[in-house]
């Protein structure tokens, strides 16, 4: 037996050699393989990610899009408000759209810009309960006084969205869904409190009721 293995040493060292090479071949192919998945997979969640994002500047345009009223707010200015405050569809519009952004993307989007896009939620319920009752021909004058509140919002939004595509667009962690993904209490409270809708809301409500009133004394 020995002396057929001597005899043959060089075939099975070449054979030995072929085993060993597809042996490397098969792992080094599998470990490709499990690579390129991961690039694949990689790639479809940046995807997602930037679609995202890209939807929260789609949302942020309209709370930029300012519309004259004719005549002079001040010496220097024409009154002004956002255009979806031209009318009551026009607001529910762009407040479905926000609620529709934000359960869509929500999975994808980095911490700050969910606890934002929240904030916005959290004013815009607010503001929804204040001009419920609010006739259609308010509705300008309103957006007018709070018109600073969107161009504010939108601006702080804008700005940490874009945080994510100079600095968060490579990175694949993702935050605990069961983690708090809003401001604190005290944060949002304080910061709805700085707002033109919360310090004119007695007057916006003063404004409601009047013409409210008014309109009942009229029909009657």
């Amino acid at each position: 037996m020995y002396e057929l293995l001597a005899k043959n040493i060089t075939a099975v060292f070449a054979l030995g050699g072929v085993l060993l090479g597809s042996m490397f071949t098969f792992f080094a192919n599998s470990r490709l393989k499990e690579k390129e998945l991961q690039l694949r997979l990689r790639e479809k969640v940046l995807d997602r990610r930037i679609e995202a994002h890209e939807a929260i500047f789609k949302l942020v345009a309209p709370m930029r899009h300012m519309r004259s009223l004719e005549y002079q707010e001040s010496e220097s200015e024409l009154a002004r408000t956002p255009q979806f405050f031209m009318s009551p569809e026009e607001f529910y519009s762009w407040h479905i759209q926000h609620l529709e952004v934000a359960a869509t993307y929500s999975a994808w989007l980095t911490k700050p810009v969910s606890r934002e896009l929240n904030f916005i939620q959290d004013y815009t319920l607010n503001l929804s309960m204040l001009i419920g009752p609010a006739p259609a021909n308010l509705f300008p004058e309103i957006g007018r006084i709070i018109r600073s509140d969107f161009i504010d919002m939108a601006h702080q939004l804008e700005k940490i969205a874009f945080d994510f595509f100079e600095k968060d667009l490579s990175k694949m962690t993702f935050g605990d869904p069961d983690e708090h993904h809003k401001y604190k209490k005290d944060e949002t409270l304080e910061r709805l409190n700085l707002t033109k809708l919360y310090q004119e809301w007695a007057t916006i409500a003063e404004m409601i009721q009047s013409n409210t009133e008014s309109s009942i004394l009229t029909y009657s």
